[in-house]
């Protein structure tokens, strides 16, 4: 059995875009997590959300 007649260049141009927005949701992907790491690691956050609770303010 032969392996069938492909054309490189034509396969190239095909696929193209499918890889593309596979790359773009793995770029989406990692600044999400690194933006929700970000926020679930700031100090500063915690602190007014600790100030907002101790002092009874539900703004």
């Amino acid at each position: 059995m032969s392996a069938p007649s492909t054309n490189v260049e034509t396969q190239k141009r095909r696929h193209w875009w499918p890889i593309g927005v596979i790359a773009a949701c793995l770029l989406f992907g990692a600044v999400m997590f690194f933006t929700i790491f970000a926020e679930a690691t700031d100090d500063t956050a915690t602190e007014v959300n600790e100030a907002a609770v101790t002092s009874g303010n539900s703004d």
